[in-house]
């Protein structure tokens, strides 16, 4: 049976308390801005009443010019408080989006590698990342406390004067949760067509950014062809925020014709007391503000809890990234201790493997055995599954049939960060980071310095580093240090094998090591 996805208020609650373990600090500083924003709408609601009341009928000057002082002191008190409460809340705010994207980026990395390759996973991550999101539910369950409680207060105020206004109301904050209902099942069906396109408009724009395609935009004179296809992204995008915003606009008309309904109805109410009930010009304005307040904050109920449950669907993604993440950390912390296997003796039996959602097999009834202290090269075409054999022995991958034993044991038995300690690996697409040779070697800004450098010479690299006035700490790339260093695709692979021999892992794989060095270079690799 499928199992159920939580609902869009099960992942609301989810992020609450995902956001108190990460910040708690963000809910105490929301406590005095709600308070506030309480007080707020009734400033001006009282005291409007009593200088226009002390205007038509008091009076009195000198009480006049009190209620005004009140007034302009209460609202500047308020505004000030607001201005104080906004800015220490904004802080937190956004260290608190600053905790969940890094929280984000740690999952995305624990994740298997299986799952982060897939497009679906990549659009929940794309989707999931918006920092944003996360902040609008404590926004807007702010905003819902704060409305309940300044409608309660307006209420009291409103009903003294004409209970039949609160039908108006009534009739306004139904096709207001109409059209938000119908707003939200617009958002969920357009919202996985957005994914696609919107990753793909941010590897175009990063292909246009970064200078990593530089040399064959410049070469090749890409630069209308990579522009063309953006613009053709572009279009289709803004095509589909089109047809979303239209929908969107026609499910809203109702609401819109009942707020107009709304004003007139209670401005008719109200001038018909004016007129024949004697109704103060002050009171008329207390109990118009007060209706219009108390229907936007009606609305803005309705408006928070549809905002809420837009942003559970992003939580919904954030949460199925961090659940696959806690899936494969528990995995990976159970099994067999692999720390101290001395004979290590690799065996692939009859494995056979295909990649995820296809049909086709990249290996079949694969048998072959690593013995210590042995060397095994395997040789194919283009596209033979060379490299898929090695993602399989670094469990990248799990085999679609058969099995690859360590030691007489499958291999996914043992606990992962045991297994993986065991390997060393160059793969065929290795990846230099923009920090230290020192960091790209060991991973530790702090390594030894002589063991860093034994490594970088056993590879071949010792007398380029030699020649570098930082030595090991020179940055590789320009990107954060313009010293750095531009290393050549050999000498990438140099380090990328000097990076393997740090390790000191008792299996070492080399995926084309040596794809990019000349035939000296090569030989003495292999020497």
């Amino acid at each position: 049976m499928k199992k159920k996805e939580p609902g869009l208020w099960s992942n609301c609650a989810f992020l609450m308390q995902f956001t108190w373990g990460i910040n708690k600090k963000i809910f105490f500083y929301k406590i005095p801005q709600i308070l506030r924003n309480i007080v707020s709408p009734f400033i001006p609601i009282v005291f409007v009443r009593l200088i226009l009341n002390e205007i038509t009928i008091g009076r009195n000057m000198r009480l006049l010019l009190f209620y005004v002082a009140l007034l302009a002191g209460a609202t500047f008190i308020a505004d000030a408080a607001g201005a104080l409460l906004d800015y220490l809340t904004q802080r937190q705010m956004d260290l608190t989006v600053k905790k969940i994207k890094n929280h984000l980026g740690t999952v995305v990395m624990e994740m298997p590698y299986s799952d982060a390759e897939q497009p679906k996973i990549r659009d929940f991550i794309l989707l999931a990342q918006n920092g944003t999101n996360f902040s609008q539910v404590l926004d807007q369950a702010a905003n819902i406390i704060t409305s309940v409680v300044t409608i309660a207060g307006l209420a009291a105020i409103i009903i003294t004067v004409q209970p039949l206004i609160f039908i108006f109301v009534a009739l306004v904050v139904l096709f207001r949760l109409l059209a938000d209902k119908q707003d939200r099942k617009l958002w969920d069906k357009w919202r996985p067509r957005y994914a696609p396109v919107m990753r793909k408009n941010r590897y175009l724009f990063r292909i246009m950014k970064t200078i990593d395609f530089g040399k064959e935009i410049r070469i090749n004179s890409l630069e209308d062809w990579v522009y063309d296809k953006t613009d053709e992204v572009a279009e289709v995008y803004l095509r589909m925020a089109g047809k979303h915003n239209a929908e969107i606009q026609r499910c809203n008309i109702l609401s819109s014709a009942a707020s107009i309904l709304q004003e007139c109805a209670v401005y008719v109410i109200l001038a018909y007391r004016v007129v024949f009930r004697e109704m103060p010009i002050g009171d008329f304005s207390m109990y118009s503000t007060s209706v219009s307040t108390f229907s936007n904050s009606v609305s803005s109920i309705v408006g928070a809890i549809s905002s809420m449950m837009q942003t559970g669907m992003f939580v919904r993604d954030f949460r199925q990234c961090i659940e696959i993440a806690e899936r494969s950390r528990q995995s990976n912390a159970e099994g067999l201790s692999a720390a101290k296997i001395d004979d290590v003796v690799l065996e692939f039996r009859n494995v056979s493997f295909k990649y995820p959602n296809t049909d086709r097999f990249i290996l079949k009834n694969i048998n072959l055995t690593l013995q210590k202290n042995t060397s095994l090269s395997i040789v194919g075409v283009n596209g033979a599954g060379k490299t898929t054999l090695i993602k399989l022995l670094c469990r990248l991958y799990a085999p679609t049939a058969g099995e690859i034993l360590l030691s007489g044991v499958n291999i996914q038995e043992y606990a992962y960060d045991e297994y993986i300690d065991l390997i060393g690996t160059v793969f065929q697409d290795f990846k230099l980071f923009n920090f230290s040779v020192r960091e790209n070697v060991s991973f530790d800004e702090n390594a030894n310095e002589e063991k860093v450098l034994q490594c970088l010479r056993m590879s071949g690299l010792g007398e380029k580093i030699d020649r570098l006035s930082a030595g090991i700490d020179t940055n590789i790339s320009k990107e954060f240090d313009s010293g750095g260093i531009e290393f050549s695709g050999g000498e990438g692979q140099k380090l990328a094998m000097a990076r393997t021999l740090y390790k000191n892992a008792p299996v070492i794989v080399l995926d084309e090591p040596t794809s990019a060095l000349d035939p000296i270079a090569e030989a003495e690799i292999y020497a």
